[in-house]
C-alpha cells in the first residue's frame, strides 16, 4: 500500500518504511509545517518502527525541518526503531557534516545500503 502525502511519499518493504521527501524545498515555512505534520502522522499511524528516508528529490533544507528529522528519529528510537538518511545532494551532505548530523543519523548512500544496515540490525 502506498499512501502519498504533500510533502512525503510513502512504500513499505520488509517490516522498513520508506519514506521519499516530495518537496524539492524545505525551506518555506508552510513547506516545513506540512513536513512535521506528516512525519508525525505517519509516526502515529504506521507500524514500521525502521524508516530509510529518502532527500534524492531535495535541493534545499532550513534548520527547522532538520529539527522535524530529530524529533522523528527520537521517537523511533524510543520505539527501539532507527532511521537512515539516503539521497543527500551534496551541499545537503556538507550541511550535516558541518553541523555534525552525519554523527546523529546514519546515512547511506542508497536506499539498498540503508535497507541492508536496516535489515543486519534487525538480526
Amino acid at each position: 500500500m502506498s499512501v502519498e502525502f504533500q510533502t512525503v511519499r510513502c512504500h513499505e518493504t520488509a517490516e522498513v518504511l520508506i519514506v521519499e521527501i516530495v518537496a524539492a524545498q524545505l525551506s518555506a515555512l508552510r513547506a516545513v509545517e506540512r513536513l512535521e505534520k506528516e512525519l508525525d502522522r505517519l509516526h502515529q499511524t504506521r507500524s514500521e518502527t525502521r524508516w530509510v528516508l529518502d532527500f534524492a528529490g531535495v535541493t534545499f533544507v532550513v534548520t527547522q525541518a532538520i529539527n522535524a528529522l530529530m524529533v522523528t528519529h527520537k521517537r523511533l528510537r524510543s520505539k527501539h526503531g532507527d532511521l537512515v538518511i539516503v539521497g543527500l545532494s551534496d551541499p545537503i551532505r556538507r550541511v550535516f557534516r558541518l553541523m555534525k548530523l552525519d554523527q546523529v543519523f546514519r546515512v547511506a548512500g542508497s536506499r539498498e545500503e540503508a535497507l541492508e544496515a536496516l535489515s543486519a540490525q534487525s538480526k
